[in-house]
């Protein structure tokens, strides 16, 4: 092979290397993420792990255990009652309506409607509902897994 083929075959060869690299692009986030994971607001009575800085845009996501965070956070403001039972952890909390949405909406990721005004959320660790009335208070509910296995921790808002 003479000189220049040598030399034609290395520009082809750079220049298929750069079209490639220019084509494909390379990116330094990723697109996939674990359940639980994803960009959450700002709610300044969490005490969680997660910033915003507006000076530049910057977002830190959490993963594996915001839910639970956000959860024990809005349980810890709730009354537990005496009426518990193996299974149910039973808690009270002031506010209705208004105090249940907001409680639910602060628990991060999209809802999904299952019927009869009750909202889903599905974490790795369980799923959240929120009943519009309960059957047993009729009071607005929320329900999500306690940490204990087989126990689920119900607020109940009056």
């Amino acid at each position: 092979m003479s000189k220049l083929n040598y030399k034609r075959w290395f520009f082809i060869s750079l220049f298929t290397l750069i079209a490639s690299t220019m084509l494909l692009g390379f990116s330094s986030t990723g697109k996939a993420s674990p359940i639980d994971c994803g960009i959450y607001s700002i709610d300044e009575s969490l005490v969680v792990q997660h910033t915003y800085d507006s000076s530049n845009n910057d977002i830190t996501i959490q993963c594996g255990g915001i839910a639970r965070q956000t959860w024990n956070s809005i349980k810890s403001s709730a009354i537990k009652t005496t009426q518990t039972s193996p299974r149910v952890n039973n808690y009270n909390k002031t506010g209705g309506t208004n105090q249940a949405l907001y409680d639910f909406n602060r628990m991060p990721g999209p809802y999904q409607l299952a019927g009869d005004g009750v909202r889903l959320k599905r974490y790795s660790g369980g799923t959240l509902t929120y009943y519009p009335k309960s059957t047993s208070t009729s009071t607005p509910t929320l329900s999500f897994p306690s940490t204990t296995s087989g126990v689920t921790d119900k607020i109940r808002y009056y």
